[in-house]
């Protein structure tokens, strides 16, 4: 089937002098003051095909280890580009994109610079998915690639334990690996690993 996603957002200032205008949190307009108001709609269309693939064309918010959208502030930032996930494995969810343009959030219009890092980056694509070896097992495995930026690999693993009596604990491996792609000279060259857990009591953690 065709559909197609619509995103309305907008923005309102209670109080912001010019002393205290630049957070990042509010639009900042040409006398160096936050503007009162501001707002933006975009859009995406979309195809599901044989109920397990969509693909998707237009406004994204990316929720994957190696390309995520931020929502620190009023209103969230976001991607524009093309993507396509599947799920016709039982467990396994597979994705790819590529996004070319980028929204702040604190500006309500679009810029063709995907980073705010990189200043030539027009564009990162992704590919990566999460298997499901059981219901409390899960392992994912991703990769990505700025224009002009980084490449960077990502490799996690999540179990969770039933503890007993409503509790649970939830153990997440995650290990980074970022090498240099840049012609500027940038040192992007980097490893990261953390080993993070959660304690869940009900619907608590």
């Amino acid at each position: 089937g065709l559909g197609d996603d619509v995103v309305a957002s907008a923005g309102f200032k209670v109080d912001s002098g010019k002393g205290r205008a630049g957070t990042g949190l509010l639009e900042m307009g040409n006398n160096d003051r936050a503007n009162s108001e501001y707002s933006e709609i975009r859009g995406a269309v979309k195809a599901n095909i044989l109920g397990d693939t969509t693909l998707r064309y237009g406004v994204h918010f990316p929720e994957n280890p190696v390309v995520a959208y931020e929502d620190a502030r009023l209103l969230p930032q976001h991607y524009q580009g093309y993507s396509i996930t599947n799920s016709s494995i039982d467990g396994l969810f597979v994705e790819a994109g590529r996004m070319n343009k980028r929204g702040e959030m604190d500006d309500s219009s679009e810029s063709s610079k995907v980073s705010a890092v990189v200043a030539d980056a027009n564009k990162v694509t992704y590919l990566g998915g999460t298997y499901a070896f059981a219901e409390n097992l899960s392992a994912s495995l991703y990769t990505s690639k700025m224009d002009k930026g980084w490449k960077r690999h990502f490799l996690g693993a999540t179990h969770t334990a039933d503890l007993g009596n409503g509790l649970s604990l939830t153990s997440d491996l995650a290990h980074y690996h970022t090498s240099d792609d840049s012609p500027s000279g940038n040192s992007f060259q980097n490893k990261a690993s953390s080993l993070a857990f959660t304690l869940g009591a009900g619907h608590h953690a």
